[in-house]
């Protein structure tokens, strides 16, 4: 039987699962995303059409992620997260066995369904981490899921320069097998186990909670940058720099190892902690530096820099979704969490589709295009982070009254059915308080 031992990151035990599984998640995208847009090239896709693809998945995501916590409140967290990850593998295996780029669509279903765990995970992190949550999310959502980033790369280069790229989908799918199994020994909290619909807010309550909007409208902007500008940079690589595939996905670990810098710097460091946005900040400002190195050389340690800035992308997002953690009420985080990952999956969708069509007519203007946007980007998300200091915490705030439980003390407008003709009764201070009550008319 799979055992897990605590790792020595000062977590909660209930969150240990969650961490191990994340890594294994994310190791299994590591092995096949940095070859994914040649594979669907190889496969005889145009170079729009290989956008179309690298974008579809955030579409999907938006009719997938919309139901995910009234599945995940009916069946329970643990077995949905199970069944997401089944849905990814098997779409993993349909494009190790692709012999045409149509059949990718499996692909994209599947990973997109896979994509469920993300919200009910955060969720499950927020609930449980305690007073601690911005380094619990740091850890779990950052640092671990990028070393698992930077060990992928590494696995599927090896296996894709022994065997082609269609072992990088192989190992992808092995991976995601192994996590499923992980899932299977996550904890839900007994508040979210007995919590219904009813419960929780609605997403049109949370969209109107001011927090949450501006975090959705920063993650749009963010992660479209980002992903318009990274998108194509091993199409780049090898069409423009000459690299092969097999070291472009084995430069795509040093990008997680950036990330798994910049994770354990917000764990270290209380300033990040405090303020989020300025880490959110601090990532753009890596992710323009990287586009920039990308677009004026083809040296090796260059490149390799570069990868390493990279892994701001990932770090943005991690943060602007740890501080949706930090910031929003609970009532809101489960809806909140979706909604984030709807709007984050539908901006990371437009960004390779957008940049499809700008490669096509020059192979450098994604680069440009996403460079522009992300230095208009940094003082916005600066501005945004002096206003938020000011956000009152969450958990001071009053819970919200149930309408039909009866508030004590409370004066009703209502007059009695019958009113004696008799003078009025003072009750005593002691029977029923430290105000009398007057009875009678």
């Amino acid at each position: 039987m799979l055992r897990i031992r605590r790792p020595q990151l000062g977590l909660p035990s209930q969150l240990v699962p969650v961490f191990w599984a994340l890594i294994l998640i994310e190791a299994a995208y590591g092995a096949y995303l940095g070859i994914l847009p040649l594979w669907i090239e190889k496969l005889g896709a145009p170079i729009a059409i290989v956008g179309l693809l690298l974008g579809a998945n955030g579409i999907l995501r938006l009719f997938v992620l919309f139901p995910s916590t009234n599945i995940a409140n009916r069946f329970g967290y643990r077995r949905t997260t199970m069944v997401a990850r089944l849905a990814a593998f098997l779409g993993l295996m349909a494009a190790a066995l692709a012999t045409q780029w149509q059949q990718l669509l499996l692909l994209v279903v599947g990973v997109a369904i896979g994509e469920i765990v993300f919200p009910l995970l955060q969720t499950l992190v927020a609930a449980q981490a305690g007073a601690q949550r911005m380094r619990a999310f740091a850890l779990i959502f950052t640092v671990g899921p990028s070393v698992a980033l930077a060990i992928g790369p590494i696995a599927a280069g090896v296996l894709v320069a022994l065997a082609g790229m269609r072992a990088a989908f192989v190992l992808a799918a092995v991976l995601t097998a192994l996590s499923v199994i992980v899932l299977s020994k996550i904890e839900e909290p007994a508040e979210l186990r007995s919590r219904d619909d009813s419960q929780q807010a609605g997403y049109r309550e949370a969209m109107s909670d001011y927090r949450i909007r501006t975090i959705s409208l920063l993650l749009v902007g963010v992660v479209f940058t980002c992903s318009l500008g990274v998108a194509f940079i091993p199409t780049f690589l090898e069409d423009v720099r000459g690299y092969r595939p097999a070291s472009i996905a084995t430069f795509s670990a040093l990008g997680a190892v950036g990330s798994a810098l910049f994770g354990m710097a917000v764990a270290r460091t209380r300033r990040l902690q405090k303020e989020p946005f300025l880490a959110v900040a601090i990532s753009v400002g890596c992710i323009v530096i990287a586009l920039i190195l990308f677009h004026i050389s083809a040296l090796l340690p260059v490149i390799l820099f570069a990868y390493l800035l990279r892994g701001g992308f990932f770090s943005g997002w991690a943060m602007l979704n740890a501080s949706l953690g930090v910031s929003a009420p609970a009532r809101l985080r489960a809806r909140g969490f979706v909604l984030v990952e709807m709007i984050g999956g539908l901006a990371s969708s437009f960004g390779p589709i957008v940049g499809g069509v700008l490669y096509a007519r020059r192979n450098t203007l994604t680069l440009e295009v996403a460079i522009v946007l992300g230095l208009g980007l940094i003082p916005a998300i600066l501005w945004v982070n002096r206003t938020a200091r000011a956000w009152p915490s969450p958990d001071a705030e009053p819970p919200v009254p149930i309408e039909d439980e009866p508030i004590i003390g409370e004066v009703t407008d209502a007059a009695p059915e019958t009113a004696p003709d008799v003078a009025p009764e003072i009750v005593p201070e002691a029977d029923l308080g430290s105000q009398p009550i007057v009875t009678g008319s």
